[in-house]
């Protein structure tokens, strides 16, 4: 019987789970069994994994409220008789629930008073000790190396099944996109409630013009329901034919969306670490001083980061106090327009074959 492993990430985001994936590879090449425990959203994201064989959910708005949902979703993991966790978002309710469920190796964040020590394997966390280079992918794999768990170099990945197919290409006839059309996916939005931090709408407008009529590609603009204003924005600036799917797709369409497209073009959010993990390339925008690219960058697909160096940041500004966002004014569209050519060039001229490469291109390096 295979050992039981069960991996924490329940307070992260569309990235951080994403960056978890080659935590359950290496558990898997070890001879465990993953299960992943995550909010609802990722588990919409992450079911059926071949990877995991199973996603929990710590529903904290809902069946595990309070301290009686806590101690309910306690005893649901406790009964699953796990040998280890591997707590890759740690915080006082996760270290306490690995602790209370009687797994017997616990792997968490060191150096936390309040709960590190209910850790059997504590583990320093890179960015905490000054490291802004090491890519967090790597950083998280630290949780297996404390295990004495062989780590080999991994990234992550989503594989796209005929229904998520299916449904990007229901998604394309709707508005009027060829499936065999080369297209390029423009995601502005970064799901988060700082409008300030959002790249000037006029300029993704002037990207899009422009890659419309110098690649004749479709030119895609996805978003959420709450991202929707801002597309219709954008849009409302675009003087070329450009596509609008913002307000229509879960994230398992978003990636079945991306994959098989040419590139993505966004900010540093969670959907460009699902273009990453469907394999379409990325430009990337980090205008912040503190987004740290080498940290964050999309992880094991080709990839153009763009900045304005150094980043025009007051000293000590931090993005949820910050006034005006000078960093997102400096960077062009130009920079953007260079990026994307710089990228294209890099591309085997098969990448545009959009069909072959939606069946999960798979690249030997970044």
């Amino acid at each position: 019987m295979l050992q039981q492993a069960l991996v924490i990430l329940a307070g992260g985001g569309i990235g951080d789970a994403l960056m978890a994936i080659p935590v359950a590879r290496v558990l898997r090449d070890g001879g465990r069994e993953v299960t992943m425990l995550a909010n609802p959203s990722t588990k919409r994201l992450l079911a059926g994994h071949p990877l995991l064989k199973e996603v929990i959910v710590d529903d904290q708005g809902g069946t595990h409220a309070g301290l009686s949902g806590f101690l309910r979703l306690v005893s649901e993991i406790r009964d699953r008789h796990f040998g280890e966790v591997l707590v890759l978002w740690s915080t006082v309710r996760t270290a306490w629930l690995s602790y209370l469920a009687r797994i017997p190796v616990r792997a968490g964040q060191a150096g936390r008073l309040l709960y590190s020590h209910l850790y059997t394997h504590p583990v320093s966390v890179r960015s905490e000790k000054g490291d802004t280079r090491s890519h967090w992918v790597d950083c998280l794999l630290d949780y297996p190396r404390a295990l004495g768990i062989p780590v080999h170099a991994t990234s992550p990945f989503l594989e796209i099944t005929d229904e998520d197919r299916e449904r990007s290409h229901r998604l394309f006839a709707e508005i009027g996109i060829p499936i065999d059309r080369p297209r390029v996916v423009i995601h502005a939005g970064k799901g988060i409630s700082l409008a300030g931090k959002i790249w000037p709408t006029g300029m993704f407008a002037r990207v899009a013009d422009e890659l419309a009529r110098r690649w004749e590609v479709a030119v895609v603009l996805s978003g959420s329901e709450p991202e929707k204003p801002l597309v219709e924005l954008i849009l409302s600036e675009c003087k070329e034919t450009v596509y609008d799917l913002s307000g229509r797709t879960s994230l398992r369409d978003l990636a079945g969306i991306l994959s098989g497209s040419l590139m993505m073009i966004c900010p540093d959010s969670g959907p460009m670490h699902i273009a990453a993990a469907v394999g379409t390339p990325v430009v990337a925008i980090f205008a912040l001083a503190k987004d740290f690219p080498d940290r964050w960058h999309p992880h094991g697909v080709p990839f153009e980061v763009v900045r304005k160096e150094p980043p025009p940041c007051p000293p000590g500004c931090i993005k949820e106090k910050c006034k005006d966002f000078r960093c997102m004014a400096a960077i062009t569209s130009e920079m953007v327009l260079e990026a994307a050519e710089r990228l294209r060039a890099r591309l085997p001229e098969g990448h545009r074959d959009v069909e072959n490469n939606a069946k999960g291109k798979k690249w030997t390096s970044a």
